[in-house]
């Protein structure tokens, strides 16, 4: 489940989308963080066909709306674990912007 700024966006229904693009061969949906704490709804893809990030974004919002992903990279594989999983906590690492929270003196 992603958080996005309290919409609650299930992943399975970002990749289900994109997997209806005649493009997309393999999608994969995770949250990643910005600010060190928020959730952004993120998905990777694996293309059969020529397609751009920009079109897949727009595929998105045509299908999703608001619950749509807010980027989209295109990679040549996916990490997987031994049995084929798509390890997505490797991708939102990834893509993740990690900024440290600033610490208080007292």
């Amino acid at each position: 489940m992603i958080n996005f700024d309290g919409t609650k966006i299930f992943p399975a229904d970002i990749e289900l989308a994109l997997q209806q693009h005649p493009a997309v061969a393999e999608a994969a949906a995770f949250p990643v963080l910005v600010d060190g704490f928020r959730q952004r709804p993120v998905a990777a893809v694996l293309l059969k066909a020529p397609a751009t990030p920009k079109e897949l974004l727009a595929f998105g919002r045509e299908r999703l709306g608001p619950r749509s992903p807010r980027d989209v990279h295109i990679l040549d594989t996916f990490p997987r674990n031994g049995v084929g999983k798509v390890l997505k906590r490797e991708l939102a690492e990834r893509f993740s912007s990690r900024k440290p929270i600033p610490e208080t003196t007292s």
